[in-house]
């Protein structure tokens, strides 16, 4: 059987940077790190060398530390689209809405992470689910998957660039400036951090996600003292007050659904990255332990930092604020500030909109990361022009994706003419759906790899995690985001109706449909049979879930509790 190539998934980036070049899935060497603590730089593994001596091996540096990866994987998901967009989803939806938007897609994001997590605790694969899709279904899904995953993350850092230029504005100062010198002034910031390569983006990370996660906690306790009256505003008292006026859904009966309908695609788009904390968990020391840690704490993260931003959003500004993002606004701003200004604390609102600029900045760092590693890997292996997958001998920095990437992302600057709430509202229309297509993928290859294992005669004790409710929660998933994917965009057929906004919502899908015939039909790729699907090259060993004893210049010391290594203890805590 044909084997694909190795395409690195984007959020492949929190764990390590390495690409495969050549196949994915020869035996992969154990990925523990030969030092006392995960967090010690791990050398870069290299592949077999191009055949064109003149060229650098296309693969890319592993410099990320633990540290790193817990501050990356806990701040990664306070972006300007949870700070910002979370006021279009309670515009739209009204409180409760939002809160039944955001509860129905933290469950699917759920059972998404358990099918990704059973599949890659047990195979640690380069490009994750994009070679999933190429392996146990189709070497066109695979294309597809690398594109639409390159897409999403265009998309996200277009809309960081719009975010800019609406949170920016909350500042008299900042309107003097024009909307396209704030969005080129920010494209060269981030342009310049990513060419420093992959430990200044880590270092950047790290900090900036502290700042943000400390940031939000200040926010949800000024809340609760805005609420009840503490902060001395002309409110008073608040309490549910704007859960009974303006109401809890925007409208009535099918007016209040139409408005959940419109914000499923934002709430999609908010979580897009947290599959990141399950890739990474693939390539832990002790995978039978960090992937099921791992989903633990996502859980916690859309419970506390999702549902509970919305929830303190909801109590203190009303969904019919005039300054709420959504299609209508002339003047947006995010809800968190609204919210501690209305509520009497100037102050504090000026410094939650810097927090903003700075979530924007690592959201932006960030998304333009990935999207370049995405498209590197795709040139890397065949699947983009030859000249993406190049990086530079030195850094290994991927300086032709990341130059497409960034200039592509400028679809931003449509905001000049049109309004940056309005390009806002359609560019998270498309990451959403976007979002939908590679959670469907990722369901089916789970469904794909559970009917092999079985068929092949294997047993699922022989998992080292199982996802839970598989396959029935994973069949659940994927025809959610299947129905999704087209529910999101129905109110678009309502009066007033809009040729714009009706492509716009449904851009994606046809066009995940012409790049997975195209591919098909070029290549002449077929449907993997379930009795031909490889389920052995690339498998973990078991050894590689026993966690063998810390190796120092040959010696093998006994292991330090967790409670008196100070670094393990501050990686708990953080976890």
């Amino acid at each position: 059987m044909s084997i694909p190539n190795a395409t690195h998934g984007g959020n492949d980036h929190i764990a390590s940077e390495t690409v495969q070049t050549g196949s994915a899935f020869k035996e992969m060497p154990s990925s523990h790190p030969s030092s006392p603590d995960a967090e010690d730089v791990e050398k870069t593994r290299s592949t077999a060398p191009s055949t064109d001596s003149n060229e650098p091996p296309e693969e890319l540096r592993r410099a990320l530390k633990t540290r790193h990866m817990v501050m990356i994987s806990i701040g990664g998901i306070i972006g300007p689209g949870l700070l910002v967009g979370s006021g279009s989803a309670l515009a739209n939806a009204g409180p409760v809405g939002a809160l039944i938007a955001f509860a129905v897609t933290g469950a699917i994001v759920y059972f998404v992470l358990q099918a990704l997590g059973e599949m890659a605790t047990l195979f640690a694969i380069r490009g994750s689910f994009v070679e999933y899709a190429g392996r146990w279904v189709d070497p066109a899904l695979g294309f597809v998957a690398g594109w639409i995953y390159w897409e999403l993350w265009i998309s996200v850092l277009s809309n960081e660039y719009n975010a800019v230029a609406i949170v920016i504005r909350y500042w008299d100062g900042a309107r003097v400036v024009p909307t396209g010198a704030w969005i080129a002034i920010f494209w060269v910031l981030f342009m310049g951090l990513s060419m420093l390569g992959v430990l200044a983006y880590g270092e950047v990370e790290f900090i900036l996600a502290t700042i943000k996660v400390i940031g939000i906690v200040i926010f949800f306790i000024l809340s609760i003292v805005i609420n009840v009256g503490g902060a001395g505003g002309d409110q008073g008292y608040i309490g549910f007050r704007y859960f009974r006026d303006p109401g809890p859904f925007n409208g009535t009966g099918i007016d209040a659904l139409n408005g959940i309908a419109k914000i499923l695609v934002v709430s999609a788009t908010l979580y897009a990255g947290v599959e990141s904390v399950s890739i990474a968990a693939a390539e832990a020391k002790n995978p039978a332990r960090a992937v099921p840690l791992a989903i633990r704490s996502v859980f916690y993260r859309i419970l506390v930092l999702y549902l509970g931003t919305i929830f303190f959003i909801s109590l203190n500004v009303p969904s019919n604020d005039s300054q709420l993002v959504s299609a209508k606004s002339k003047a947006a701003a995010s809800p968190l500030t609204i919210a501690l200004k209305n509520g009497g604390i100037g102050a504090a609102a000026s410094l939650i909109n810097a927090l903003i600029i700075l979530s924007v900045i690592s959201a932006g760092n960030s998304s333009l990361y990935i999207a370049s590693r995405t498209l590197q890997s795709l040139g890397a292996t065949g699947r983009a022009p030859k000249i993406f997958g190049w990086t530079t001998p030195k850094g290994k920095v991927p300086i032709p994706a990341l130059v497409l990437s960034n200039l592509v992302a400028l679809i931003s600057l449509l905001s000049i003419n049109a309004g940056a709430s309005t390009v806002f509202s359609y560019i998270i229309n498309i990451s959403g759906v976007s979002t939908f297509i590679i959670f469907a993928i990722i369901c089916l290859c789970h469904i794909r790899f559970r009917a092999a294992w079985q068929r092949q005669g294997r047993s699922l004790d022989e998992l080292p995690f199982r996802a839970w409710l598989a396959p029935y929660g994973t069949w659940v998933t994927f025809v959610l985001n299947i129905v999704l994917m087209f529910f999101q965009g129905y109110t678009t057929f309502l009066n007033p109706r809009k040729a714009a906004d009706i492509i716009v919502a449904y851009i994606v899908i046809p066009v995940a449909v012409i790049l997975y015939f195209g591919w098909k039909i070029i290549h002449r790729t077929r449907i993997v049979a379930l009795e031909d699907i490889d389920l052995d090259s690339g498998r973990r060993l078991i050894s590689d879930f026993e966690g063998p004893a810390d190796v120092v210049d040959g010696d093998v010391p006994a292991k330090k509790p967790w409670y008196k290594n100070p670094k393990k203890l501050a990686s708990r805590i953080l976890a």
